[in-house]
């Protein structure tokens, strides 16, 4: 599972979740530094993955929330603009996506997991809903995500929010 990092990865902070499109799948990146690879264990490692939405109207907030070690502290998420061509892209991506690779990298990959895709049911719901919204102004949705993440400021608050989890393993 050999994978190039993109330079924008490298630059994040630890702690980010980012999701990159690679030759027609979606592949997710976790940002860490090599102190907090400790964190993991080294053997079996529990790998959750959701895709997450909220109705706030006029909007729909969605979000990818990934758990490793089934710990509060290695829970990352990332926000969806689902109005943006690029976030319906990657939804239709993961639709038809079997497994999705993870990687945890520090200024290499450290560590590399796959796993079935727990979210395709969940993308493509999603998908064929956007069909039939109306858009929403970039700032309706600022204004929701604001919302959003007053009733749930962290990651592993906002997986709790969203539910039962759809196990994978590594």
């Amino acid at each position: 599972m050999r994978v190039q990092i993109p330079e924008h990865v490298l630059r994040k902070p630890r702690g980010v979740l980012v999701a990159e499109t690679i030759e027609s799948a979606v592949v997710l990146f976790v940002r860490e530094d090599l102190f907090e690879l400790k964190r993991y264990p080294a053997q079996k490692c529990a790998v959750d993955l959701r895709l997450a939405t909220w109705d706030m109207p006029p909007v729909v907030l969605a979000a990818l929330i990934l758990r490793l070690a089934r710990n509060d502290a290695t829970t990352f998420d990332l926000q969806l603009d689902i109005s943006t061509p690029p976030a319906v892209r990657l939804l239709q991506t993961l639709v038809d996506q079997g497994q999705i690779d993870i990687h945890l990298v520090t200024d290499t990959v450290a560590r590399s997991f796959r796993i079935a895709n727990p979210v395709r049911l969940d993308a493509g719901y999603l998908v064929n809903r956007l069909r039939t919204l109306p858009g929403w102004p970039p700032e309706a949705h600022q204004e929701a995500l604001c919302r959003l993440n007053k009733l749930y400021p962290t990651a592993a608050a906002l997986w709790r929010a969203a539910g039962q989890a759809s196990p994978g393993a590594c």
